[in-house]
């Protein structure tokens, strides 16, 4: 007669995936610190030989996922310099149709 052996105990549900919560917090954390260096870095840039405005341009652009001021700022510097989003293929009033 063979005895089989006793079935493991049942683990808890949060040990068996990874957590997700913790790494879009740790990436999170990542992104802020990294725009926020950036802006500051650009800072010191404006001042210094090098590229001041690029680099708080990419500051801005990581932070705003995570910020509102970021995302206003961004939108008012669209809207001063004329930069829209296109859709390829869409065709401006101005433009005319490929031939």
């Amino acid at each position: 007669m063979s005895v089989s052996p006793a079935p493991a105990p049942p683990t808890p549900r949060h040990e068996e995936r990874p957590p997700r919560r913790k790494v879009g917090l740790i990436w999170k954390m990542i992104s802020i610190a990294f725009g926020s260096a950036m802006i500051l870095l650009g800072l010191v840039a404006l001042v210094t030989p090098g590229p001041g405005i690029l680099m708080i341009l990419a500051g801005l652009a990581a932070l705003g996922p995570h910020s509102k001021t970021a995302r206003a700022a961004i939108r008012k510097l669209k809207e001063k310099f004329g930069i829209t989003r296109r859709v390829p293929g869409e065709i401006d009033e101005d433009e005319e149709e490929p031939k």
